[in-house]
């Protein structure tokens, strides 16, 4: 098994990320009305008799909901950090005016505080969550035939793997049709690409492929190639994939653009699956999502140029509807 050389600290504790998205709603100085009777439905176990705070979900549902779309949102973190409780603003305005019934998952993260994850763990959660939903969120006024999958970061890897390798959903008595579509945002498809020091084809520097290799080796026990081959969505394409929104933005982390063009183009040549790109430019922001992005990340020097990373999970947890990628979400699950 191959060693990384360094220890990269990921962006931000969880607590400092919070507190900043809750400044950057709090502040905004007009919303876009949001519908009063959401409920919010907290701490769900979605593993028959586990009750860990990493095998919990929220549900946000309104309460006249009848047959309501179903987005499941993912959250990102290098796999190894997120956390349901940070995307209230998002379950409620996906929940709001589009009127959608919306599930944030917990799972468990490559931290020997949160579970000490090591692949196939959050796949396995992951496929378990999603199965409790099929299941159960009729209860909570949704569709079970209208369920969408939404990830950001490592998130969107995660969904994204879902729906390629579809053996994680068989191993829960499930299968890729029961999935409407796909919101993958700013992932890493074919994750080889990131670590290969030699050439590396999205031009990667040394200092930027050692800090993947890290994020790698703790997530998925190696970064050896027939490993890394093994958990990259981009190795198990096939014609019965759901229909796929693939976002990626300016200044992101390094080479996830070229990421999310590549497995768009990879998607497309399969002549079967509908798929979409959208890269979010800075002024797609509004100019309180870029500050608060650049504080973010002006806190971590190591990743200080990745403001566009930043910027987006912050967008996703503002009200505003009307605003991209909000919009372009909305508009994908309501095609």
């Amino acid at each position: 098994m191959k060693k990384a050389l360094c220890y990269f600290h990921v962006p931000l504790t969880m607590i400092a990320l919070l507190a900043l998205l809750m400044v950057a709603c709090s502040e905004k100085e007009t919303q876009p009305e949001i519908e009063a009777s959401i409920l919010r439905e907290t701490g769900i176990p979605y593993i028959q008799g586990d009750t860990s705070a990493r095998h919990s979900l929220d549900v946000y549902h309104l309460s006249s909901a009848v047959a309501a779309k179903v987005v499941v949102f993912v959250p990102g973190g290098a796999w190894r950090q997120g956390d349901k409780n940070m995307y209230e603003t998002l379950g409620r305005t996906l929940c709001g005016k589009p009127g959608y019934t919306v599930v944030v998952i917990n799972y468990r993260l490559s931290d020997s505080l949160q579970g000490n994850a090591i692949h196939p763990d959050h796949m396995n959660d992951l496929a378990a969550a999603f199965s409790w939903v099929e299941a159960n969120i009729g209860r909570y006024g949704g569709d079970r035939t209208a369920l969408y999958l939404f990830g950001q970061s490592a998130g969107a890897h995660l969904v994204s793997l879902l729906v390629t390798d579809t053996s994680y959903l068989s191993s829960h008595g499930c299968n890729v049709s029961m999935i409407r579509g796909v919101i993958s945002m700013s992932a890493p498809y074919t994750l080889n690409n990131l670590v290969s020091l030699s050439e590396n084809p999205w031009g990667l520097a040394p200092s930027e492929v050692m800090m993947y290799r890290v994020m790698i080796q703790d997530a998925f026990g190696s970064w050896d190639t027939p490993v890394v081959n093994q958990v990259s969505p981009s190795f198990f394409l096939h014609t019965s994939m759901p229909p796929m929104m693939i976002i990626h933005t300016e200044l992101d982390m390094p080479g996830f653009s070229d990421e999310g063009a590549d497995f768009y183009n990879k998607v497309l040549n399969l002549n079967a699956v509908p798929v979409s790109v959208h890269k979010l430019l800075q002024s797609d922001y509004s100019s309180e999502t870029w500050a608060t992005a650049t504080e973010m990340a002006e806190a971590e020097p190591a990743v200080s140029a990745y403001i566009g990373h930043y910027a987006e999970v912050v967008a996703i947890n503002e009200h505003d509807y009307l605003q991209a990628p909000t919009s372009w979400i909305i508009g994908f699950i309501d095609k």
